[in-house]
């Protein structure tokens, strides 16, 4: 195993990105231009398990060597969700985390010093879907009513309520909301009739689908276009200080996210050796490596961009001031947010610069030739 999982080990390290010897100054350091002072970092991934987002931002840079290149050694813990991990990187135990933009938000909003700084999740992920014979048909449909959700503390029920807002639903009163958890259980629960709908995020029907299971999918409202779901989130402070070394972290997980858009069926085989948990019980990655790359793209896609060459993209991880605003018209329209924060100290593109300061091409071309014996 490649990672520790015992989050408790966090709380007593003190904040070992200040703890550090960091590169002074706002100069970009690894990438192109050289790796900086070496430094150890903590990455808190923002799930119980590891899956897709812990693969492209972590597995896959730390065996590429791209943290390396930096000059850093990033390690991994896992949180139980974006506040959970918010919390850990707020009390200065872990570095940055991947949180949802909602999460930091709602932090901010209630005093806590953290900072979104990069993009991950930029083509909103979750989506509303019934099985494939169900009568309902249309937004209308869903009055009365029972959609299951993660949990109540999962974007899964601010996306569910804001989705019945906008389609002219009141969520307090026309539609019930159920946790039933996610992939099989929530399936069980649609299958046995104890909910009409599911609202999950793609990877998960991906994952369902594999299964053989068939759904029918609802189009989201124009509140959820190009809306970012997750963000590189750090400390304020650290995020305000002359350190760069959040900047080389960012730097070498988008030539891994690059890498794992370009050939995701490598990422998942490297996803197998950081996690083998993942493998089938019989060791060999033949027999799910199609279903598991299938699952992985549904992730991956939500990430990159839908169309265009690659090497035309604008910068990895910005998000447009009137996109960051819509985040907040949807945090306060599904309850998550009770009213508008400082913007500012909820994101900021201090690291955009740096942070895309990297050949394509040549991530390009390491993905075309990877091959598993690398």
């Amino acid at each position: 195993m490649k990672f520790r999982t015992a989050l408790g080990a966090l709380a007593a390290s003190a904040l070992l990105l200040t703890g550090c010897a960091a590169a002074e100054g706002g100069d970009s350091g690894g990438g192109d231009s050289g790796a900086g002072e070496e430094a150890e970092l903590v990455y808190v991934g923002a799930a119980a398990v590891p899956g897709s987002t812990q693969i492209g931002m972590w597995a896959v840079p730390d065996e590429l060597g791209f943290f390396e290149e930096e000059g850093l050694t990033v390690t991994q813990e896992l949180a139980d969700g974006s506040t959970a991990a918010i919390q850990v990187v707020a009390s200065g135990s872990a570095d940055y985390t991947n949180a949802g933009v909602v999460s930091i938000m709602a932090a901010v909003n209630t005093g806590v010093p953290v900072q979104g700084y990069g993009a991950i999740a930029q083509n909103y992920p979750w989506v509303l879907a019934v099985g494939a014979d169900s009568d309902i048909e249309d937004p209308e449909d869903f009055a009365g009513k029972t959609v299951g959700i993660i949990s109540l503390a999962s974007e899964s029920n601010a996306f569910a309520r804001a989705w019945m807002s906008e389609n002219g639903l009141d969520p307090d009163s026309d539609v019930t909301f159920v946790p039933v958890g996610a992939g099989a259980p929530a399936l069980a629960a649609l299958d046995n009739g104890d909910i009409d709908a599911l609202a999950l995020y793609t990877e998960m029907y991906a994952a369902l689908e594999n299964g053989g299971a068939e759904f029918r999918y609802f189009d989201n409202p124009a509140l959820f276009d190009e809306m970012p779901s997750i963000a590189l989130t750090a400390s304020a402070d650290v995020i305000n200080s002359d350190s760069d070394v959040l900047a080389r972290a960012a730097r070498a997980i988008y030539k891994g996210l690059l890498f794992s858009y370009a050939n995701p069926e490598a990422a998942v085989r490297i996803g197998y050796e950081y996690y083998p948990e993942k493998l089938p019980e019989s060791g060999d990655p033949e027999e799910n490596i199609e279903n598991d790359t299938r699952t992985f793209s549904a992730w991956i896609a939500s990430v990159m961009p839908e169309e265009g060459d690659p090497l035309e993209w604008g910068d990895f991880g910005v998000i447009e001031p009137d996109v960051l605003q819509g985040v907040q018209d949807f945090a306060i329209a599904s309850g998550n947010l009770e009213q508008e924060v400082d913007l500012e100290k909820v994101w900021t593109d201090k690291y955009v610069e740096q942070m895309n300061d990297f050949d394509r091409q040549e991530v390009l071309d390491l993905a075309a030739s990877w091959t598993p014996e690398d």
